[in-house]
């Protein structure tokens, strides 16, 4: 199989601090390779117990200003989306990302430095294949005029967004791109 189809960490531990943009907290921020088929975890280090977090989707609690994911002790993590965006970007299934706090630093604003940070240590392909998600029907959620939707495909993954928008500098706008 190629090297998109095989799981993947990090070579390397990677640590960076920064102030968080929701609490104007102080955070620092550890990520560990970890084994295969281990997936994607946050470990809060200021708590002691039930501090394991796993980056799933169906432990996602709240989307207002920010994505909020939480075990089924309570236990939070937030403002997570440009860690995980990275963390995507990069192939990576397998890694630890030890927190001592409730919310991910906004650093630049933006994924760009877990990614270079990420780039420097490298991306170790491991022996286990990757797992994927199959969309075997169409999903759509609606809320208002809004709504977003998932279709199954044979081989593509296609991704397109329409907005409409009654402000004068974004009015409407639309992007397509097919993988």
């Amino acid at each position: 199989m190629g090297f998109l189809y095989k799981q993947h960490t990090i070579k390397n531990p990677i640590s960076f601090e920064g102030i968080s943009i929701h609490s104007g907290k102080n955070c620092t921020v550890k990520l560990l390779p970890t084994n295969p088929n281990s997936g994607i975890n946050f470990i809060r280090t200021d708590i002691k117990k039930n501090n394991v977090i796993p980056a799933k989707w169906s432990n996602v609690v709240d989307t207002k200003l920010c994505s909020v994911i939480s075990n089924k002790f309570g236990v939070k993590v937030s403002t997570i989306e440009h860690l995980m965006s990275a963390i995507s970007m990069m192939n990576i299934d397998n890694l630890n990302i030890e927190i001592n706090s409730s919310e991910v630093p906004i650093l630049d604003g933006s994924a760009k430095i877990f990614v270079d940070k990420i780039n420097k240590v490298g991306v170790l392909r491991q022996n286990e294949d990757k797992k994927f998600i199959k969309i075997l029907k169409t999903v759509k959620v609606k809320k208002e005029e809004a709504y977003a939707s998932l279709s199954p495909s044979n081989n593509s993954f296609a991704i397109s967004y329409d907005i409409n928008y009654p402000h004068p500098l974004i009015k409407s706008e639309n992007f397509k791109i097919e993988m």
